[in-house]
């Protein structure tokens, strides 16, 4: 998901390998928080709760099913999450290196 050529992008690339594992579980996450909200938005009551009774009871592929057919656009959506994800860490990373790089203004 959050590869190399990403974390070169960011001006991450001389991460070590277990902090490019930490921030790609923590971009993971927030993903999968967006990703949760649209459903949320998308989704009747009845049909998240049967998709949370199959992760809860770590039936996740059946879960997974059960989403696309009652959601088809669901791979569209995930896509859409992560490319959102990815490119608003990127735009804050660019903004935060131009006011380091900026001098201070007094």
């Amino acid at each position: 998901m959050f590869d190399d050529k990403f974390f070169e992008a960011a001006g991450l690339g001389h991460y070590t390998p277990e902090q490019k594992k930490d921030l790609s579980e923590k971009l993971g996450d927030l993903a999968q928080a967006r990703i949760a909200k649209r459903l949320s938005e998308v989704l009747s009551d009845e049909q998240a709760d049967h998709f949370a009774q199959l992760v809860d009871a770590n039936q996740e592929d059946e879960a997974f099913t059960y989403l696309e057919s009652v959601y088809p656009d669901y791979p569209v959506l995930v896509q859409e999450e992560l490319a959102g994800v990815m490119n608003d860490f990127q735009a804050d990373m660019t903004e935060i290196a131009r006011a380091i790089d900026e001098p201070s203004q007094q």
